[in-house]
């Protein structure tokens, strides 16, 4: 079985394959990106668009549908689709590679950028409905940028030798807490833990207002984004402590799992969007679009819950569910230490 390190060591994988499918003698530049919908595959690839003013003669979707090692990538199915792209479905077998992945490499499944350092300034952090915001955007955007491998200094520690620095000059929008829609005027500190103050900081794009109704800020509150997403760590380890208790443990090397559950494969392959999702929250510094795909991948979740009704699987699909929770909970893990939850 394939044993892969980071998400874009499967991109490249699939890249390199296409090139031998094509034959293809120039250095062409394409894209092999997780689609936005699952209906356009597991994996799309825009290769046609970028080949076809070189290799007008040939026909080149034939060709990779043909061609491309279906059964070393195991590829369920491959489809064209005009003007040039080409959808890849994947079979169960990416659910454990991609899932052992995460397991055992954690947080090491981001590519990382050589020695890229960025000093960030806010404007107007002192300002008193910023300045506990500015804290945690501060705290979240550093674990990303860190994630990438990207080094964010304080500008009083930045030397004059470091002529490569990038610097960012930014405003926050306000963070305030309601009470029947008017203002409360108490500290927010003396109102919710830091962490609930990380992830409220990030709900929205770093230049809107956030206004938290207090009846829903704290984060045992059914209607919190906190309550929402933490649910799914303590869900996943008391199911995994429930199964391991009745004496489910998975098999070596996961042999005869079975995986039916297309919300729980999606759950698996909606890992592989974390790579864009980082590189465009470093690129806008923007840790909101941490925030939506976490927040996302929450309602997925919550969809696969609501289905799981373990008592009415074989053994085999209940083993299936261990895995994929398992998963998840080292994922979801991942992403709370990220933003400080």
């Amino acid at each position: 079985m394939l044993k892969i390190r980071k998400i874009n060591d499967i991109f490249l994988l699939f890249k390199e394959e296409i090139k031998k499918a094509l034959s293809l003698e120039k250095d062409i530049e394409f894209d092999v990106l997780v689609p936005k919908t699952k209906e356009n595959g597991d994996l799309s690839t825009n290769v046609i668009l970028k080949v076809k003013n070189f290799y007008k003669d040939i026909d080149k979707k034939e060709i990779i549908v043909n061609s491309i090692n279906k059964e070393k990538l195991n590829i369920k199915k491959v489809e064209i689709v005009e003007p040039g792209f080409i959808n890849i479905f994947l079979d169960s077998k990416w659910i454990t590679i991609v899932g052992d992945m995460v397991i055992q490499n954690g947080l090491n499944i981001i590519d990382k950028s050589p020695n890229k350092k960025i000093v960030l300034n806010i404007e107007n952090k002192q300002d008193i409905d910023i300045k506990s915001r500015a804290e945690s955007y501060y705290f979240v955007l550093k674990n990303i940028l860190s994630s990438k491998g990207y080094d964010m200094i304080d500008s009083h520690k930045l030397k004059e030798s470091d002529n490569q620095v990038i610097k960012k000059n930014i405003n926050l929008g306000k963070l305030t807490i309601l009470r029947n829609g008017v203002k409360l005027e108490d500290p927010i500190e003396s109102i919710l833990t830091r962490k609930e103050i990380n992830f409220w900081s990030i709900s929205k794009t770093f230049k809107s207002d956030i206004d938290i109704p207090l009846e829903v800020s704290r984060q045992n509150s059914l209607g919190s984004h906190y309550f929402k997403i933490t649910y799914l760590y303590e869900r996943t380890s008391n199911v995994i402590s429930i199964l391991e208790k009745e004496g489910y443990n998975l098999p070596e090397n996961n042999e005869g799992i079975v995986f039916n559950d297309e919300d729980g494969k999606e759950l698996i392959f909606s890992i592989l969007k974390l790579e864009d999702v980082i590189s465009e929250s470093i690129k806008f510094l923007e840790p909101y679009k941490l925030f939506d795909y976490i927040h996302t991948y929450s309602e997925l979740f919550h969809r696969y819950n609501s289905n799981l009704l373990l008592r009415t699987k074989s053994k085999e699909e209940v083993l299936g569910h261990l895995y994929i929770m398992k998963v998840v909970n080292r994922f979801i893990s991942i992403l709370l230490d990220m933003i400080g939850s």
